[in-house]
């Protein structure tokens, strides 16, 4: 269900979303979608690029020259020969291009990748071996989209896969970064179911700033004024207030009130009564983030 409140200090409308589904706060059109996949999709490959240019391991060379060793013959782990022949400058084996390009200084090296970085997943094939491609964006999202018909049916569809078994490798991490981008510009709110949904990506998901854009500064703000006499609880404060602000639009502090506070525990109570969730109704809502941070994220309510 979708209520709405008025922040205590900004005079705003703060809407929480206490249903099952993912609620739409502002039209998301296809091609805002699309727009926003391919933002993903950048955003995805550059968090992905950054391991591959860290020093490897392994020797005196970036992650991305690693080799792997396949019925006794060392290969290339990550790049296609077309785009180790790209990097090295030449038309070398990949073995080849591999040593070339180990022998220069690490800065050197990693100029040399960033001149095959791709900025889309129709860029992947040719420059990753095809086992390392669903690492990176996991699946087609774009085809997804056009096979739900609608953008509501995507979010919606992405998120009742979450819930289910059987997902194939790696779509559970890139269906939350993609949800949680659209989170963070304002077009949706997570069910409040959420918080049950057995993904450990979740979470991390959720304090991860690529994704979580500028709420991740909410985020810390809320954590780090959670009273010092219950961070022995910290994890499951921490837990509440992610929570808390995945399913409400709130952008500051400055949005809360004490009726947005009431009937976010009164939600919690009714839902933690209802669910298979670890833990009691009564430890819920006494340790919700409505005591131990949205009273502490500087509204100054009493």
């Amino acid at each position: 269900m979708r209520e709405t409140f008025v922040g205590c200090k900004s005079g705003k409308a703060v809407t929480m979303n206490t249903s099952n589904k993912v609620l739409m706060l502002k039209p998301l059109t296809l091609a805002d979608l699309k727009k926003e996949i391919a933002d993903f999709e950048k955003i995805r490959i550059e968090e992905y690029w950054g391991g591959l240019t860290k020093k490897s391991a392994q020797g005196l060379w970036v992650e991305g020259l690693n080799n792997r060793i396949v019925a006794k013959i060392s290969t290339p782990n990550y790049f296609t020969n077309a785009a180790l022949q790209r990097m090295a400058g030449e038309k070398l084996t990949s073995g080849d291009a591999i040593k070339k390009l180990r022998s220069l200084p690490l800065e050197e090296q990693q100029r040399r990748l960033s001149l095959v970085m791709p900025e889309a997943a129709a860029d992947l094939p040719s420059i990753f071996r095809s086992e390392y491609q669903p690492q990176i964006i996991a699946c087609d999202f774009n085809q997804l989209a056009r096979e739900q018909g609608s953008p509501e049916n995507f979010v919606n569809h992405l998120f009742e896969r979450l819930g289910q078994n059987g997902m194939e490798l790696y779509h559970a991490p890139r269906y939350f970064e993609l949800l949680t981008l659209l989170w963070a510009r304002g077009y949706i709110l997570f069910p409040f179911s959420f918080y049950d949904l057995d993904r450990k990506s979740k979470w991390e998901t959720i304090k991860n700033g690529r994704y979580s854009l500028h709420k991740i500064e909410l985020w810390k703000s809320a954590r780090a004024s959670i009273p010092s006499k219950i961070t022995r609880r910290l994890s499951e404060f921490d837990k509440h207030v992610k929570h808390f602000l995945v399913v409400t639009d709130v952008h500051s502090a400055e949005d809360m009130s004490n009726e947005l506070i009431t009937e976010y525990e009164s939600a919690m109570m009714k839902w933690t009564a209802t669910t298979k969730v670890h833990g009691t109704p009564q430890f819920y809502s006494a340790n919700s983030l409505t005591v131990a941070s949205t009273h502490c994220m500087g509204c100054g309510l009493n």
